[in-house]
């Protein structure tokens, strides 16, 4: 579906994967989001760890129609036809937008709270305020609390 004004906005998408000295999984995602949208940027790959979870992430900046919906139906097609457990594909942000639906959340709840999406969105778009906390992604990524270590 795509929204009645034909207007497109602008969505951060967050990915991440297990480490991966390929970057396979993240190669892969990447050719599906270039085809399903108008891919506007890319942050840099990010390394985290947590306790004992440890990962790469990546945070992409698109523009699109579709309705927030139809969106997140697409993303769990990708997260499907790569059928890897390894991969998860999450909606950070679709602008100015705030959206509470049983199948997901924008912003996402974790946006502003784990490093692995909010460092990198704030490469990206770090003058975006956030809906909900009324802060500047860049300055948010500053003041992050989670115990994650994050490095480039």
């Amino acid at each position: 579906m795509i929204n009645n004004t034909g207007q497109l906005r602008r969505v951060l998408l967050g990915v991440s994967s297990i480490v991966d000295p390929q970057l396979g999984y993240l190669k892969r995602v990447a050719k599906y989001l270039y085809r399903m949208s108008d891919v506007h940027g890319v942050s840099s790959v990010y390394h985290y760890r947590e306790d004992d979870i440890e990962g790469l992430s990546v945070v992409y900046s698109l523009r699109t129609q579709l309705e927030p919906l139809a969106l997140f139906k697409r993303i769990k097609e990708i997260e499907r036809s790569l059928r890897s457990p390894h991969v998860n594909i999450v909606i950070l942000l679709i602008e100015d937008m705030i959206l509470r639906t049983p199948l997901f959340v924008v912003p996402s709840e974790e946006l502003h709270v784990l490093k692995k999406w909010c460092v990198p969105a704030a490469d990206l778009w770090g003058d975006c305020i956030h809906p909900i906390e009324n802060k500047e992604l860049k300055a948010l990524s500053e003041l992050t609390g989670s115990n994650e270590k994050i490095e480039f």
